[in-house]
């Protein structure tokens, strides 16, 4: 009796293990899987954490991976792929403490879409080349934030200092300078 039932036991696990690996991938699964992007979907679930980089991250991939997971607090999409495009998807996070999107072409019209999120803190925009020093004056906009990291070599220091003069936020230029 006791050898049918460790056999019913075997039986029973090994078919839960076949209907779990033989789940159908969803849409965003796939969508990775077809750039060669890895996502560690408990450090998004658990820790409200996405980080992304690569050229093989675009825009798409950022806002479907978003929907999926709308309440991130930490983002980090340095050097991606990605412009002007993803920042109404990121606007639609109503948590979203910190945003790292450093080395991208995203520009200054496309960052004052994110003074709608209310929680956001911290926003890094290193080497940003359409964010230049004529339009820093527009990022004052953002009033929510505490902290702007930007690289202080991209602008003149005239504008970082009105830049600080009008703003609500700490502006922090890397190890080379700190305006406070």
């Amino acid at each position: 009796m006791n050898g049918n039932k460790q056999m019913l036991q075997v039986r029973y696990t090994i078919i839960l293990l076949c209907c779990v690996f033989c789940l159908p991938k969803s849409d965003l699964e796939k969508h990775l899987e077809s750039k060669g992007v890895s996502l560690n979907f408990h450090q998004v679930t658990a820790e409200k954490t996405l980080v992304l980089s690569g050229r093989n991250v675009d825009s798409a991939l950022v806002c479907m991976t978003v929907r999926k997971f709308p309440d991130l607090v930490f983002v980090q999409l340095v050097s991606a792929g990605i412009d002007d495009s993803v920042l109404p998807c990121l606007a639609d996070l109503p948590d979203l403490r910190y945003l790292d999107i450093s080395d991208s072409p995203v520009t200054v019209a496309g960052l004052v879409q994110l003074g709608s999120l209310q929680r956001l803190r911290t926003l890094v925009i290193r080497n940003c080349p359409n964010v230049d020093s004529d339009s820093l004056p527009q990022l004052a906009k953002l009033k929510n934030l505490e902290s702007l990291e930007l690289s202080a070599e991209e602008y003149e220091p005239a504008a970082l200092k009105r830049l600080k003069e009008n703003a609500y936020f700490d502006v922090r230029c890397g190890y080379s300078c700190e305006l406070r």
